[in-house]
């Protein structure tokens, strides 16, 4: 039975999907803050990720102000040598982070030169591999679990921050500003040299369900062949 329903499940799920490596923008559904509640941006093996967009949601505090969430995600990058990421949030100020699959700090950006909008420029400390891309609003820092800060910033320079190497992974978040009311924030995240993480094909997903069918029909035999062989006996 358990069988038979995984078939089913994995022919239900593979219909779900088309099929096609074209490139793809994210909708963000529910991001969690950390790597273990990052959301998973899914589509076609092959398919570029080109871009993301969502909304920083707000909380409450204790003291009666507000404060933004934090959006990660889990991306691939494919072509580390061109991987760059650019946050918009019209006239709203934004950060982004970029950890590696281990939640340490890689580098992160606030601000430009030229304005609020945030950029990851290509890095040549990347390689190909997964990572999570954190957004959130302008003059957050990312902590570990002793409340190290993740990035830290070189001398001389104002618009990249690199991975502290005397920090652990992430674990939590330093809010800045504050939010100045109670409404979300929304973003856009424009990405080059990245990729979704791949979900089965339609044909994939259907020879798997076919497999699992042949295992259930086969474990039926050999039961039937068992209760057989022992009325005979």
């Amino acid at each position: 039975m358990k069988c038979s329903i995984l078939a089913a499940a994995a022919l239900a799920a593979a219909l779900s999907f088309t099929q096609g490596a074209a490139a793809l923008t994210w909708n963000e559904i529910d991001a969690g803050e950390v790597p273990v509640s990052a959301e998973i941006p899914l589509g076609s093996p092959g398919a570029a990720l080109t871009g993301i967009t969502g909304r920083l949601d707000v909380v409450a505090l204790l003291d009666n102000t507000f404060a933004y969430q934090v959006d990660l995600f889990g991306i691939r990058i494919t072509d580390a040598a061109t991987f760059s990421a650019t946050a918009t949030a019209g006239s709203d100020d934004t950060a982004l982070f970029l950890f590696d699959m281990d939640g340490f700090g890689v580098y992160a950006s606030d601000d430009t030169a030229s304005g609020l909008n945030p950029t990851l420029t290509p890095y040549s400390g990347l390689s190909n591999g997964l990572y999570y891309l954190g957004v959130a609003q302008g003059g957050f820092s990312a902590r570990d679990g002793l409340g190290e800060d993740l990035f830290v910033q070189p001398a001389g320079l104002t618009e990249l921050a690199y991975g502290n190497p005397a920090s652990g992974p992430l674990d939590s978040w330093l809010d800045g500003f504050g939010a100045n009311a109670d409404s979300s924030l929304g973003y856009t995240i424009t990405l080059t040299g990245a990729s979704v993480t791949p979900v089965p094909e339609p044909s994939a997903a259907l020879m798997l369900a076919l497999g699992l069918g042949g295992l259930v029909a086969l474990r039926r035999r050999q039961r039937h062949t068992a209760r057989s062989a022992h009325h005979a006996g």
